[in-house]
Formats: C-alpha cells, sequence, structure tokens
C-alpha cells in the first residue's frame, strides 16, 4: 500500500518529471515481482495511478506513453502480471487521448472504444465499455 500511495501523489504532482517519477516506481514493483518478492507486486490501483500520472501531462507524450504502458500491460499473462486488467484502465488512456490536445485525438479514442465495444460482444475481452 505504501507505494501505491506513493505512486498516487506522484500522480497528483505538478512536477514536470511526475509521471516519469510514477513508471518508475511501478517498474521497479513490477521487476521485484517477477524476481519472487510478493509483498511489492504491483496491482490494478498501482497501474491506474501510473496512467493517471501520464494522464495528468496532458501532451502527446503522456497519451502515448499511457497507451504504451497499457498495450504492455494487456500482452503479458494474468501470471506475469499478477492481476486483472479492468475497464478502468482503457478509460484512463481515453483520458491521456483527450487532454493531449492532439488533432487526431477524437479518432483514436474512438478507435479504443470500438475495439472495447466488438472485442467484449465477440467474447474476446471481459472488459464491457461503461459511463465511467
Amino acid at each position: 500500500i505504501v507505494f501505491n500511495s506513493v505512486i498516487h501523489c506522484w500522480s497528483k504532482s505538478k512536477s514536470p518529471d511526475a509521471a516519469q517519477r510514477a513508471e518508475e516506481i511501478f517498474k521497479w514493483m513490477e521487476a521485484q515481482y517477477q524476481a519472487g518478492d510478493y509483498l511489492v507486486r504491483p496491482d490494478e490501483v498501482s497501474l491506474c495511478a501510473v496512467l493517471n500520472a501520464w494522464a495528468q501531462h496532458g501532451s502527446t507524450l503522456g497519451a502515448e506513453r499511457a497507451q504504451q504502458i497499457f498495450d504492455h500491460m494487456q500482452s503479458l499473462t494474468l501470471e506475469q502480471r499478477g492481476f486483472h486488467i479492468s475497464i478502468m484502465m482503457p478509460n484512463i488512456v481515453i483520458k491521456a487521448i483527450a487532454r493531449s490536445k492532439d488533432v487526431d485525438a477524437v479518432s483514436r479514442a474512438e478507435a479504443i472504444l470500438i475495439k472495447l465495444e466488438n472485442d467484449y460482444m465477440f467474447g474476446r475481452s471481459s472488459l464491457r465499455p461503461d459511463v465511467t
């Protein structure tokens, strides 16, 4: 819980390197977990806080990094990851894209939503798009 609290603090920070610092802590936790230290296993809260840190960045870099981290976590097995993916995660990625002010932000966000809807509808995912 201490690590999640520190990541959460970085996600709320206005420091220009806040998202990077949050991600570094998350990566450290991930490495420790892979090495067998289950006491610092990152969880859904950890990942959401890191994604929120990048969403707060409010830039193209923040949106791209949030998407990359989410895609990486989705590519891992449940055993490798240590926790289930929740609908909150792609919601935060969409928020990061919206805050990026990229000219293609709307189409990128809609593409994620359409993929979520299709994956759920055709049984490829249990993530059901919602209004959160």
